[in-house]
């Protein structure tokens, strides 16, 4: 049985109607303990919906630091999480199964995969999965080779 969690805790919103830090944190909390508990669809839909009230700590689910691969959490649950908050529409998600795609970080290498996680990121504004795909369309990954869609 799941532990009950309050998850639109009136009290914790401001008089805007928006989520405290101490709502998002509740939320944070439930998607932690659904993970615990390997229900990876409950605890991705908790970590986002934290991470978009303002929690740092979800937004720490779905980083990958391409610079720093030995940060990435690789636990299967973790990627089922990321996996299903991607498929959801999460950016960062998105962007974060991209990246590990193209790494091969946790998963089998595959330039095809990382395009489309990082095309899919890109068009709701993610930043890195932008300046990404510009990298692939540099190298010609996945792609063929275009250097003028490469810089812009």
């Amino acid at each position: 049985m799941i532990p009950a969690i309050a998850i639109s805790n009136e009290e914790n919103k401001n008089s805007a109607g928006t989520c405290t830090d101490t709502c998002a944190d509740s939320k944070y909390m439930a998607g932690k303990s659904y993970e615990q508990k390997n229900l990876p669809m409950k605890a991705a839909m908790m970590y986002w919906t934290a991470m978009k009230e303002g929690s740092k700590k979800a937004k720490e689910v779905f980083l990958f630091d391409m610079d720093d691969k030995k940060k990435t959490n690789i636990s299967f649950i973790r990627f089922e999480i990321i996996r299903y908050a991607a498929e959801i529409g999460c950016p960062e998600a998105q962007f974060s199964l991209g990246a590990r795609y193209r790494t091969g970080v946790g998963v089998a290498k595959s330039y095809d995969l990382a395009f489309k996680w990082f095309a899919l990121s890109a068009e709701q504004g993610n930043l890195d999965a932008i300046f990404y795909l510009g990298k692939m369309y540099d190298k010609g990954r996945s792609v063929g080779q275009d250097k003028t869609i490469a810089m812009k």
